[in-house]
This record gives C-alpha cells, structure tokens and sequence, in this order.
C-alpha cells in the first residue's frame, strides 16, 4: 500500500510540476506579486496546493494507520516523523522528485543498517553527517551531482578550446 501511494504521490508531483500549476507556483515562489499581475491565479493556486498535500498527507495517514492495525496518540501524533521528513528532503535535494527518496534510502540504511550498533552515539553520529551535508552540499546530493556535472562539462570545454 504504501509503495502504491508513494508511486501515486510522485505522479501527481511530476504532473504538477511539469503542468501550468507547477510553473505558476515557481511564478509565486520568485515574487508572488509580479506572477499576480501576470496573470497567475495565486490564491487559487496555493489553496488547490494546499489542498492537495492534506489530502495526501491523509491517504498516507491511513494506510500508516491501517499497517498497524491500531490508532494511539503516542503512535500517531509523532514529531519525529515531520522532521525525519525534512531531513530525507534536505539531504536528498529540495526541490526534486528524486531527491527525498534518495535522502529517505541513504538515512534509514545510516540510521538503522551502519550506525545501528553505535547506539550511545547514534544522534551525535546522524546529526554530525547533517551538519556536515548542509554545509558541504546545501542543495542536497542531488544538487551536489549537478553542480559537479556542470563543473565537469565546463572543465572538459575549457580543455577542448584550448
């Protein structure tokens, strides 16, 4: 279920970010102002957005429900969980479709495969490489590839003119 909703959730991304509403959010993103006198319907736009996310953030609501087969607050109403998710978007690259699922996959083997019998220093561990990701690569791993392609073409370039 949760791999269903999940290849769901990246098609209706991919849809929206390559639609007019995708290019009418990156309008309101850069200056919401301008993109209102141009003609993009904002309000409309972040209210359908708006929508949208609750209601995915709902299915996933109840299939995490439905996969434990029991509701408590102590196992529903979690922090951790919207934080491990801005974690797995910042590591990966925000922005990105790729990214978070990279994010997400490169943490939890960290977390539960490699650091898990460091259990005393695990957080101390996790947050170390976090910091050390947000100042070596700022736009995730994703970004960090690109930038490195472009320096490479460019370098290649350079090595061909000359």
């Amino acid at each position: 279920m949760f791999l269903a909703a999940t290849l769901g959730t990246l098609l209706i991304a991919f849809a929206v970010k390559v639609g007019r509403i995708g290019y009418g959010l990156v309008a309101i993103r850069e200056d919401e102002d301008t993109a209102r006198m141009l003609g993009v319907p904002t309000e409309r736009y972040k209210m359908q957005m708006f929508v949208l996310s609750a209601m995915l953030t709902g299915v996933f609501g109840v299939i995490y429900a439905w996969s434990l087969g029991y509701i408590t607050t102590g196992s529903v109403y979690r922090t951790d969980f919207s934080l491990n998710m801005i974690v797995y978007s910042l590591l990966g690259g925000m922005g990105t479709l790729i990214g978070p699922i990279i994010g997400s996959l490169l943490m939890v083997v960290l977390t539960q495969v490699l650091l898990g019998r460091f259990l005393d220093v695990h957080m101390l561990m996790t947050g170390a490489l976090l910091v050390a990701m947000v100042l070596l690569a700022p736009r995730g791993l994703v970004g960090f590839v690109r930038d490195y392609r472009e320096r490479q073409r460019a370098h290649s370039a350079r090595d061909r003119a000359s």
